[in-house]
């Protein structure tokens, strides 16, 4: 089933210190989505600089990242634990400040969360933690913010609010149904580098719905294949089952498909359509279809926090 919905980019801003946070939004976000997208119409899109920035040569790399995420985002969320992250070359603002800032002139929606966790002795940075309390001091004379003491319940909070800003920007009904009452499952591959090596890319299929998927059928086309390895094994198909006969909602099933510098070298495809096939608990059939990108993939650069 196709329809049209309405798309709202949001740019998650903030210092490395809270990866965690980043994750959940993100996870949450999606999740968000798989239950109330088939109602609303509405997809919230989160958009971070180490998965979606394009590689750019000849500016400076704040201008490449307000060019292709801050300007275009619908919205901004900032979230700040102990740090305030790396200044700009002028030494006075740090490039989340930066990010927030420049949302807010342009008079798009900015929600702005601190964490209230617990900080190890060993990462506490006196410099950092002195500019955050002054960022901090600076926002509460002219906004509202919020604190929160776990990532997750951080994430639920996040998207509520980003969900209240959509309704008022959109004009939305604030009563507009959602399938909270209606569980069913929603299944979808994609493509993820390994946190522990990122030359590496999974292969992943979730189910991100609110009820069982049954009798799982993935489809990818062209049929994937694996680039040759440094002991001379030749391309060779990915192994993947014909049928998963379930996966109970947040579960998912994981396989490392390639090798990046490896891929690069060869003529091996770079774009897959992946259609899965699965049902419900009442027996409907449903599908869904995906485009795994590698060229997504390449040229992200990540920090190690």
């Amino acid at each position: 089933m196709t329809y049209t919905a309405h798309v709202v980019h949001v740019f998650i801003a903030s210092p490395g210190d809270v990866h965690e946070e980043r994750d959940a939004l993100r996870r949450e976000m999606w999740e968000h989505n798989a239950r109330n997208t088939p109602t609303s119409k509405v997809v919230l899109l989160p958009r971070m600089w180490e998965t979606d920035s394009i590689p750019t040569v000849g500016q400076l790399p704040q201008d490449i990242l307000d060019e292709q995420l801050v300007d275009t985002c619908d919205l901004v969320v900032g979230i700040f634990w102990t740090r305030i992250g790396q200044l700009m070359p002028d030494k006075k603002t740090a490039a989340s400040e930066h990010e927030i800032d420049r949302v807010v002139a342009a008079k798009k929606p900015a929600l702005l969360y601190f964490s209230r966790r617990p900080v190890a002795p060993e990462t506490f940075d006196e410099k950092q933690m002195k500019l955050l309390r002054k960022y901090k001091d600076r926002m509460g004379s002219s906004s509202i913010y919020h604190e929160f003491d776990d990532p997750e319940e951080f994430a639920r909070r996040a998207v509520q609010d980003i969900v209240a800003k959509v309704r008022d920007g959109l004009r939305l009904e604030a009563n507009a149904p959602e399938p909270q009452s209606g569980l069913a499952p929603y299944v979808m591959a994609y493509l993820e580098l390994e946190p522990q090596n990122r030359h590496f890319t999974n292969l992943i299929i979730r189910n991100f719905g609110t009820a069982p998927a049954f009798d799982i059928r993935p489809n990818i086309d062209p049929r994937p294949q694996t680039s040759p390895d440094s002991e001379g094994r030749p391309i060779q198909d990915l192994p993947i089952p014909d049928t998963l006969s379930c996966l109970v909602p947040g579960q998912e099933w994981k396989a490392v498909w390639d090798y990046g510098p490896k891929r690069s070298t060869t003529d091996l495809p770079t774009k897959h359509t992946a259609n899965l096939t699965y049902r419900d608990v009442s027996g409907k059939e449903i599908e869904t279809t995906t485009v795994l990108d590698f060229d997504q993939l390449t040229g992200q650069t990540w920090l190690n926090t």
